[in-house]
């Protein structure tokens, strides 16, 4: 006799597991009919096939099959309402207080269905007008499930003055901020099906009293501290005051974290920041458009599409050097800083790969930095970047950590550019540039090199790179190339009067590449 796997429990809306069926004494005539049903149809009349209505919740369906015997609640048990008028924060803090401080034997899958859960509160952290309010906090808990089914919307409010309070060092500060959703001390969880709307464009921020910078505020739609083997899937995440994703916030870093198909876009501050967290793989989500509102509330630097930026070493008691992570199939694209920060010369991040995925740099930002990943065991490759008037920066000294760590492989990239396209001018690296093909796209007024290499290259290997006369006009030098390493690049250009000089380094010979007419080298 074969076992029966358990049915999940269902709580509260009316989405409910398949009830059992009872056995038919009267088999044989269902089967006669089904089969007169299906042999006797009259020629020339279309069988019609009965419509399959779409499942409402996907994602939940699969959490499911994942998880037989899960307890399953829906958020309307706890008093939501999904009408997107009512202030539902009473209902996500009991649910979170469901949720926290549990190690659950059985998975706990709570699901919204669709409708959008407004949340009408902000906090005020001191000061006269001081209030209680606090995010969606989900504490010390493990083997959960948070489940958006299509069309559910979580929308935080955003129609207030965030108030300059006081004045510290060099920037304002407030004391109010919105609310998100807060993970600490977690484990074995997966967040999924959601929309999170910070609702920034309607947001506003007076210029400060003194002229002085306006520092960002803890507004995050997801962040994580001291949380482990979890998923962040299928969400999108948009229009809050600082960061869509805040991953890995405390020193004992997260770990083991998957974020996948992820939408993140229109935050102030970044798309995705990485504090401590190692092992984790990112892809097929995009990070674009980070500092641009849509209303009148400000940017915050340095708005950039994902910004690895640990706080703190394992000297400083953090658990774990930032590393082990992997951005495959992404898209960085329009934010109005970098599209990529990462690195700090070992100091404590390392072995980053961004690998298969889309850049494009923001139309006349004037911010250079496209791409920086200056991080021991660091590798870009087989990705198309447009780095508009940027470039890619394989090193770069920020006066921290130690140059000599740093061993960036650039590889197999299309990097189309109307600037510098790459550039590598810190002596003590070792970066390697191999097999990428550089497309120029400038204008005749380009005065800069194309690519800058003028220091820290150790092998400069199988590129392909061309320099037309439309684009360069009547300029002499046109690029600099200086490696360790100099062969079996291409080097070509359709100037048919004169020539164009690329500056390389000592021991650099024509002979070991292929080097077109009118291309000269000199030192």
């Amino acid at each position: 006799m074969l076992a029966q796997t358990q049915p999940a429990v269902i709580q509260g809306d009316t989405m409910s597991a398949p009830h059992q069926r009872n056995k038919s004494k009267h088999l044989w005539p269902s089967v006669s009919a089904f089969a007169c049903s299906s042999f006797l149809l009259l020629p020339g009349y279309a069988q019609t096939k009965p419509s399959v209505r779409p499942d409402p919740c996907p994602l939940l369906t699969a959490e499911k099959q994942a998880y037989p015997g899960a307890t399953v609640r829906s958020i309307t048990s706890y008093g939501a309402r999904g009408d997107g008028a009512t202030d539902e924060y009473l209902a996500f803090q009991m649910m979170a207080a469901d949720i926290s401080n549990q190690r659950f034997a059985r998975r706990q899958i709570v699901y919204f269905p669709k409708g959008t859960y407004y949340i009408d509160r902000y906090a005020v952290t001191r000061g006269p007008w001081a209030n209680h309010n606090q995010n969606i906090r989900l504490l010390k808990a493990s083997n959960f499930s948070l489940i958006g089914c299509t069309g559910s919307v979580v929308s935080f409010k955003g129609n207030f003055t965030i108030t300059n309070d006081h004045f510290s060092g060099r920037s304002w500060y407030s004391a109010r901020h919105q609310l998100g959703f807060e993970i600490r001390n977690a484990s074995n969880f997966r967040i999924s099906g959601l929309e999170l709307n910070g609702n920034v464009d309607k947001l506003s921020r007076p210029p400060s009293p003194n002229g002085k910078p306006l520092s960002e505020t803890p507004s995050y739609g997801i962040q994580t501290n001291a949380s482990s083997n979890y998923e962040l899937s299928h969400l999108k995440i948009h229009h809050f005051a600082c960061d869509g994703l805040f991953i890995g916030g405390d020193f004992t870093a997260d770990l083991n974290g998957t974020i996948h198909a992820v939408d993140s876009y229109n935050n102030a501050r970044q798309g995705m920041s990485i504090m401590q967290a190692r092992s984790f793989r990112i892809t097929n989500s995009s990070f674009r458009n980070t500092g641009l509102t849509d209303g009148a509330y400000p940017s915050h630097a340095p708005a950039a599409g994902v910004d690895i930026e640990p706080d703190g070493t394992p000297a400083d008691g953090v658990t774990a050097r930032t590393g082990d992570m992997v951005f495959d199939a992404c898209r960085f694209v329009n934010n109005k800083g970098s599209q990529f920060v990462g690195g700090d010369n070992g100091r404590n991040t390392e072995n980053v790969t961004i690998r298969n995925s889309e850049f494009v740099g923001r139309a006349g930002n004037k911010h250079p930095y496209v791409i920086i990943l200056s991080a021991p065991g660091s590798v870009i490759e087989n990705n198309h970047i447009d780095t508009i008037d940027g470039g890619v920066f394989p090193s770069f000294s920020e006066g921290i950590g130690d140059m000599k760590t740093v061993n960036t492989i650039v590889r197999g990239n299309t990097i189309r550019s109307s600037g510098v396209g790459l550039q590598a001018a810190d002596a003590g690296a070792s970066v390697v540039i191999e097999n990428n093909t550089f497309i120029s796209t400038h204008g005749p007024d380009y005065r800069d090199d194309f690519p800058n290499i003028r220091a820290g290259v150790a092998s400069f290997s199988g590129n392909k790179l061309s320099y037309p006369h439309k684009n360069f006009g009547s300029r002499s030098v046109v690029g600099i190339i200086k490696a360790s390493t100099f062969m079996n690049n291409s080097i070509t250009t359709d100037l048919t009067g004169g020539n164009y000089t690329i500056k390389v380094g000592a021991g650099a010979d024509a002979a070991n590449n292929i080097v077109g007419a009118h291309i000269l080298f000199a030192q």
